[in-house]
């Protein structure tokens, strides 16, 4: 994709999204060699994550007037670091996810556990960074979001059909993964503006639920795990159930503000 010279915030999105795509190509080329991979698995892992890859470049394109910081309300020129962090935690969704598919045939668990930690610590990252150097933008604030929910969805449902989820947990996990985005999706559809927001017990939620799928996969590491994984799967049951709570509330407290014209 070529961009004009002038367009200094399509060149550092092409450029932050091509360098994580050239460097998570290579990281799974790496894993493939080590792990003896099918060199169809690789073919269909870079077909995959190349039309993935193009997607995030053509919505961050299509909403570049998101690109402003919410405290200012200043344009950015340029991609920054909170947001840079937070597109990792979105592009290696692909590595995931062929690398969790893998596991059940290839003991790829010493590459696949520290991945997904890294993947999921950078949700701590990305929040520190723009409060300590006030990055907090308004595509920050979607893209944060939308990559929890993508990472914790997908990883949940890989994990689900590889029996490595309960039922009753996973239809939970989905309840409320369908729940939030379904209230935003309605309030957007009456005041017709976006309305990204985090909540205390949002970010509780997202943290309980990666320790959980982090837990789960180490399990398979320390089977003397599963007595204590009952019960971080209840405490996970139960902050779910008053996250869909404080969802609900925040729903029915903003249907009842003034509609723009």
């Amino acid at each position: 994709m070529v961009f004009k010279k002038e367009d200094a915030l399509g060149n550092s999105i092409g450029k932050t999204v091509g360098f994580y795509s050239a460097g998570e190509s290579l990281v799974f080329f790496i894993i493939t060699l080590v792990y003896s991979f099918p060199i169809a698995y690789f073919c269909l892992f870079l077909g995959v994550q190349a039309a993935f890859h193009l997607i995030i470049v053509w919505y961050l394109l299509s909403h570049r007037d998101f690109f402003f910081l919410t405290d200012t309300k200043k344009p950015l020129a340029v991609v920054n670091t909170a947001n840079k962090i937070t597109l990792f935690r979105i592009t290696v969704v692909p590595v995931l996810l062929f690398l969790i598919l893998g596991s059940s045939r290839y003991p790829v668990l010493p590459a696949l556990i520290p991945l997904l930690v890294l993947t999921f610590l950078s949700d701590l990252a990305d929040g520190f960074i723009s409060r300590k150097n006030h990055e907090r933008t308004f595509i920050g604030q979607i893209l944060d979001s939308s990559g929890d929910y993508l990472v914790v969805g997908l990883v949940a449902g890989f994990y689900y059909i590889l029996k490595l989820l309960p039922n009753w947990l996973f239809i939970l996990i989905l309840g409320r993964l369908i729940f939030n985005p379904l209230c935003m999706l309605i309030l957007f559809w009456i005041f017709k503006k976006p309305e990204p927001n985090t909540t205390f017990w949002g970010k509780i939620t997202i943290a309980s639920l990666m320790i959980l799928l982090v837990l789960e996969l180490l399990r398979l590491v320390v089977p003397l795990m599963g007595a204590v994984l009952f019960y971080v799967e209840i405490a996970a049951a139960v902050i779910l159930g008053f996250s869909m709570v404080d969802k609900g509330y925040y729903f029915i407290k903003n249907l009842t503000r003034p509609r723009r014209r």
